[in-house]
């Protein structure tokens, strides 16, 4: 009896921490949840909070996952979610008051955006030593290049490609073309050498003459002699039709092969000529955003925009931080990594509180090799940092922004 009571409490403990799914994310462990995978990431739905959460998995810091075997504990987990999610909508949909923006509005919001950007940057700029900038200039020029040089060897390779196929097309053309003459000719020559026409003229001149020779008509050779000479005829002529015929179908396919693969390398070519475009008109943007920072540096320029942090982010490890607020007006997020170079698959996502989905995602560097995006709009957010597989320390820092 106590094995019994033993055993029955043991298998109670297990069933009440088999409590839907969990996994532990950064330090924090996250129970009660509901784990979707695929084979780059984890998506862990909050019941309560009706929200996803997108984890990466490749991240280090992702420990003590558990899937529940207990399906309808996991479908209530679910049924929850979906609940949370469907009143968040509502209320997002009963608060929201659609303001339309107008086109000066639009246009006044925009050059703030273009301006806190570039304070953004200038003001890392100012914090770069001369060998820093030298770098970064270096770098840039030397990206620059190296893309529209290999863009440029690129579209000398496919002009290559398109003049061995235009000569190759130039080629299946004319054995068409000597194909058909060809076969005109066989055909020709078998309507000139054949004796029916004349047979038959033999035959029509016997009728006229009514040759008849003892009650028997003697013309009928003629006829004969035109038969057989007309079944050689097109004997002859089906020949050449079929022989040639076939000759022409198999340069024509090849003719067609050909096109196709005419049409695919020009389709590549001006793919190529709009990417070499766009690598120029970059270049000569990059350059001018060099210019500005000089110039504005130069000429002593003081900054028009007044920054308040709101948080502040440091470590070599991903993390989720808190809930924090912009009331309004414009705020920026900037993230520095002690490298200041290769990616290896950092990037920081910010999501809205009230949302089911990121608000944005940053992970490419920008030409000064930082990671700095400017927002103007107000809300409660938190960011997910999915740290690379070199362990770099960073730095982030959100700032609201406002006229001053």
């Amino acid at each position: 009896m106590s094995r019994f009571i033993f055993f029955t409490l043991i298998l109670a403990l297990f069933s009440a921490a088999a409590e839907a799914d969990q996994i532990r994310v950064g330090g924090v462990l996250y129970r009660e949840v509901y784990i979707k995978k695929d084979n780059g990431y984890y998506y862990i739905h909050h019941p309560t909070e009706g929200r996803v959460e997108k984890v990466s998995r490749k991240r280090r810091d992702v420990e003590e996952l558990a899937i529940d075997e207990d399906e309808g504990e996991r479908e209530k987990i679910l049924k929850a979610f979906n609940a949370s999610k469907q009143k968040r909508a509502l209320e997002r949909n009963s608060t929201a008051v659609a303001k339309p923006l107008d086109s000066a509005e639009f246009l006044e919001r925009q050059a703030l955006r273009t301006l806190a950007l570039f304070e953004t940057q200038l003001n890392h700029w100012y914090g770069l030593s001369p060998v820093e900038r030298e770098q970064i200039l270096v770098s840039l020029r030397t990206s620059v290049d190296q893309n529209i040089e290999r863009r440029t060897d690129a579209s000398r390779d496919v002009q290559s490609k398109l003049g061995s196929l235009h000569t190759e097309k130039d080629k299946y053309e004319s054995k068409v073309q000597t194909s058909q003459s060809k076969r005109d000719r066989a055909v020709g020559d078998a309507d000139r050498e054949s004796a029916s026409d004349i047979f038959m003229e033999e035959y029509e001149k016997s009728i006229v003459r009514n040759n008849i020779r003892g009650g028997r008509f003697y013309g009928d050779h003629w006829r004969e002699a035109a038969e057989t000479e007309s079944v050689i005829q097109n004997r002859k002529r089906d020949s050449a039709n079929r022989i040639y015929n076939k000759e022409i179908q198999e340069h024509e396919r090849s003719l067609n092969h050909v096109d196709s693969a005419i049409t695919a390398q020009e389709l590549e070519l001006g793919s190529i000529k709009s990417k070499l475009s766009d690598a120029l008109r970059r270049a000569s943007s990059f350059q001018a955003r060099i210019d500005e920072l000089l110039l504005a540096e130069k000429q002593g320029y003081e900054s028009q925009l007044r920054a308040t942090s709101v948080v502040s982010l440091d470590s070599d490890k991903s993390q989720r931080s808190q809930v924090f607020e912009v009331p309004g007006g414009l705020w920026r997020i900037e993230c520095l990594r002690e490298d200041r170079g290769v990616a290896d698959g950092f990037a920081i996502v910010i999501v809205d509180e009230k949302g089911d989905s990121p608000f944005t995602r940053i992970g490419d560097l920008d030409f000064l090799r930082m990671r700095a995006r400017v927002f103007d709009r107000p809300g409660k957010y938190y960011i997910e940092v999915e740290q690379g597989s070199s362990g770099v320390p960073y730095e982030i820092s959100i700032q609201s922004l406002s006229k001053g």
